[in-house]
């Protein structure tokens, strides 16, 4: 029973396949043509409903005493075209090839068919074989429509019959472009159709088709159609009742964003310099990876509003009515945009399609002002105000100093102008710290940090140093462009030579003799006090022969570094 059920399914599907691949199959043919003695008519042979046709070569008769081919062009296949004719026994062979591949409805050829028989006489217009493949190579199968041709009387008095006439669009803008589709028959043929004096082509059986220029100046206009027979009196019939209308737009309208990353915007969709608008519907695309739509808000239009945002793909889709109708300046809805890509990344916010009608149902002719949603480069913090306080610390080495003396508060002022400051280091490998210490945020724009230093470089006399800092943003921004200078002075060097030695001895005793030039050159208070009363490390803030007497104890191996 199931492998019953599974076997009916099948050919159910089977059966629906075939259906499928039916209504859509290829057609190949050429259509039946009435034509005066003497004349010749151009008649198209045509592909319809292909799909990437690359090549097709065909086999076409007809009967050679009633009507001969006296010309074979080329038609949408373009790469290559070859026919050959033979009038004596009434064949045309012909084969094109394109390498792009066409779909939809192609024309193989036009061909160039002339009387040569009598009033009555008719022949078959054959197509009796034809290859047609796609650019795989693959073959296309085809059904064919043949036609005839038949040799009518000279005396046609019947004018043409216009049975259709349609544009598209029926609201314009000045100078816009109309689509015109007129449906003509005439029993001796149609030698050509105008709109407003613009040739029509013929795309099909008795349907021509073509484009015609739209006036300049508001206002209703007509369609002026004219279809001439093909027969020797050149009969006419003429249409104009089609009419289209030109106004002046008005303007769907989104202005350009500029954010920073991960900030908001809310702007407004608008219509600008409109009439009775009723309803509108737009399509609106963006680039998801730049942009996001984080909430709408309904405009002006109260009726009702109704939107669907997807920013997985980039789009929204949107309508809103107004049963009195509004005009001027009108907002649709408002957007706010939320910035998710890059620095300098950059897209378009597009009006994909629109549609605006007013209270009358019709449509309002409107152009589309696209915008751009753009995410500016990002500006680096800005440091400013720095200091130390005290301007100058000794050297630490574990002996103690005066408290106070061998540290030193750095602060710095920091700001952003286009987002926050999320850290600010300080390099203090040079006083042997960290190469990236953190400064404290303490208030406003004010960042601090505490620092002692050790000597790094032993011995040398150069006693400024250059502590670097750098200040990182939100968005990635850096500035290490400032320094703050901090003199780091050596306990005991009062030559500032970057040694404690014998010489440092000889200037605190000179210095105590008043012997010049030391007595008018005192030693600094702060590397001269290297100790106090009874040995203590601490000193007693003065420069003395105790001091004199732990640097010469120094040198000599029997005290610690100062």
């Amino acid at each position: 029973m199931t492998r019953f059920i599974q076997l009916t399914g099948l050919n159910i599907l089977i059966l629906i396949s075939i259906s499928l691949v039916a209504a859509s199959e290829t057609t190949i043919g050429i259509d039946d043509y009435s034509v005066e003695p003497g004349n010749m008519i151009t008649a198209p042979i045509r592909i319809d409903d292909t799909v990437n046709i690359s090549g097709c070569e065909i086999n076409f008769t007809y009967n050679p005493t009633v009507v001969h081919v006296t010309g074979v062009t080329q038609g949408d296949l373009r790469y290559s075209f070859a026919s050959n004719v033979d009038n004596g026994s009434g064949w045309m062979r012909a084969n094109a090839l394109d390498a792009d591949g066409l779909s939809g409805n192609v024309t193989f050829a036009y061909i160039d068919l002339t009387t040569v028989g009598d009033v009555g006489d008719t022949s078959p217009l054959n197509i009796t074989s034809a290859n047609i493949f796609d650019i795989n190579y693959t073959t296309i199968a085809y059904t064919v429509n043949n036609g005839s041709f038949e040799i009518i009387s000279a005396n046609d008095t019947t004018p043409p019959e216009i049975t259709s006439v349609a544009i598209d669009p029926a609201v314009t803008l000045p100078n816009g472009s109309i689509y015109v589709t007129v449906t003509a028959t005439d029993e001796s043929g149609i030698a050509s159709v105008t709109a407003n004096d613009v040739v029509l082509a013929l795309v099909a059986n008795d349907m021509y088709v073509g484009t015609v220029t739209a006036a300049g100046a508001p206002g209703t206009y007509n369609v002026t159609v004219v279809a001439t027979d093909a027969s020797n009196n050149s009969n006419v019939a003429t249409d104009d009742s089609a009419t289209y209308e030109v106004k002046l737009p008005a303007t769907l309208y989104i202005e350009d964003v500029v954010v920073r990353p991960w900030e908001n915007a809310t702007v407004p969709i608008t219509v600008l310099d409109v009439v009775n608008l009723s309803s509108c519907e737009i399509n609106f695309t963006y680039n998801p990876t730049v942009v996001r739509i984080t909430d709408v808000i309904r405009g002006d239009l109260r009726y009702s509003f109704k939107f669907n945002v997807n920013n997985g793909s980039g789009w929204m889709r949107a309508n809103a009515l107004d049963v009195n109708g509004l005009s001027g300046n009108v907002t649709f809805a408002s957007l706010t945009l939320t910035a998710v890509g890059n620095e300098s990344d950059v897209c378009g916010m597009e009006f994909e399609d629109s549609r605006l009608l007013d209270i009358s149902f019709k449509e309002i002719v409107h152009i589309r002002r696209n915008g751009t949603f753009s995410i500016h480069e990002n500006v680096p913090p800005e440091v400013t105000n720095v200091s130390k306080t005290p301007i100058a610390i000794l050297y630490d080495n574990g002996r103690p100093r005066t408290p106070g003396t061998n540290i030193s508060l750095l602060s710095a002022h920091v700001t952003d102008t286009d987002g926050k400051i999320t850290t600010v280091t300080i390099n203090l490998s040079s006083i042997g710290g960290s190469p990236a210490q953190p400064m404290e945020h303490v208030s406003g724009d004010l960042w601090e940090v505490t620092t002692n230093a050790i000597e790094v470089a032993i011995n040398a006399p150069n006693f400024t140093h250059q502590l670097t800092i750098t200040a990182t943003d939100n968005d990635g921004g850096i500035n290490d462009s400032v320094s703050i200078e901090l003199t780091v002075l050596k306990r005991g060097d009062v030559t500032g030579d970057g040694l404690v030695d014998e010489m440092d001895v000889d200037y605190i005793s000179s210095y105590a003799a008043g012997l010049e030039p030391e007595a008018s050159n005192p030693p600094g208070l702060l590397v001269g006090d290297v100790v106090g009363e009874a040995g203590d490390p601490v000193g007693d803030e003065v420069v003395d022969m105790m001091d004199a007497l732990y640097l010469a104890k120094y040198t000599s191996g029997k005290a610690g570094e100062p």
